[in-house]
């Protein structure tokens, strides 16, 4: 035990205002739009599958192609690589990979 009475304000350090119910409205809708169904996820993991991961993680040579024929901009791609490498390992495991196709998605639309 780390010590904390299980109180839901210590798990998030942001508190919930009572007066806050239209903000939480739109962010519970902020996040129905960002959110990956289970749906699309399937198909990135295919898409990915079909790529041929080694122990599980693509490289950026391996996704270059897949990514860069989304047609955006090298600096959106690059900032959209960071994002979505989230380990920083300078690969992608599907996780990481179904990120940045879903951010190349919003950024498209």
């Amino acid at each position: 035990e780390s010590g904390g009475s299980g109180d839901d304000d210590e798990v998030n350090p942001f508190p919930e205002h009572s007066d806050s119910n239209g903000m939480r409205n739109s962010f519970v809708n902020l996040k129905e739009d960002w959110a990956i169904d289970e749906t699309t996820f399937e198909q990135h993991q295919q898409e990915f599958d079909e790529l041929g991961p080694k122990h599980g993680l693509l490289s950026g040579l391996q996704v270059r192609e897949t990514l860069a024929a989304s047609k955006l901009p090298t600096q959106v791609l690059r900032k959209l690589w960071d994002l979505a490498d989230i380990d920083g390992d300078g690969n992608l495991d599907v996780m990481e990979f179904a990120v940045a196709k879903h951010l190349i998605f919003i950024a498209k639309t």
